[in-house]
């Protein structure tokens, strides 16, 4: 079966991280394609977000370049994951110290310019290999992976990501003993649902 090779267009529309544990915000939500064309292994970018988890979050409303978190060429079918972690976790430390300064130095009237300011930080530090990507997975608090099985052009499709705990959170305000020892110590066991990320996608004509 021949595939066509199409552009598309990847946008974040909502989210939703049910429970984070003992790690607070700032995130990065590191995501990848996976085999987006024969030629290619796979494709990462990684967004800073500040927000909390617990309620859903509209994406919808973000700067342009908040939205569009892919525009690749695809071929094909791929595999399109996610993974969120602390900001903090995902480069060394002193850098990581020199992020959480910056970000003290911000009041909320200089939100969007910080968290600009963050992402276009988290470039440099990939491209100048001062992050540390496998530190940050091991405080991953939720992860997911669809299928991307793209076929036509000139369309729009939505797509929802379920997100799970790779590893058991751990409640920060532990209920009364005399519950079950899962009930008072955890909020999520490994492989629990832990949200949803929502997509939409364009697809064009090479």
């Amino acid at each position: 079966m021949a595939y066509p090779r199409l552009i598309g267009l990847v946008y974040l529309e909502n989210w939703l991280i049910q429970e984070t544990g003992f790690i607070k915000p700032p995130f990065i939500f590191e995501f990848t394609i996976s085999c987006p064309r024969p030629t290619v292994a796979r494709t990462r970018r990684e967004l800073v977000v500040d927000e909390t988890g617990g309620e859903p979050v509209s994406w919808r409303e973000k700067p342009f370049a908040d939205r569009l978190i892919f525009k690749e060429i695809l071929e094909g079918p791929a595999a399109l994951s996610a993974a969120i972690y602390p900001l903090d976790a995902g480069v060394i430390p002193d850098i990581s110290e020199l992020l959480n300064r910056l970000a003290a130095d911000f009041g909320a009237d200089f939100l969007n310019l910080r968290l600009a300011s963050l992402n276009r930080l988290m470039g440099v530090l990939q491209s100048s290999g001062l992050t540390d990507f496998a530190a940050g997975f091991e405080q991953t608090v939720a992860a997911g992976s669809v299928k991307l099985d793209l076929l036509k052009s000139d369309e729009k499709i939505s797509l929802k990501m379920p997100l799970i705990s790779p590893k058991a959170i751990r409640n920060p305000q532990p209920q009364s003993r005399r519950v079950s020892h899962q009930t008072a110590d955890y909020l999520k066991q490994a492989g629990d649902s832990n949200g949803f990320l929502e997509f939409e996608i364009e697809l064009y004509d090479r």
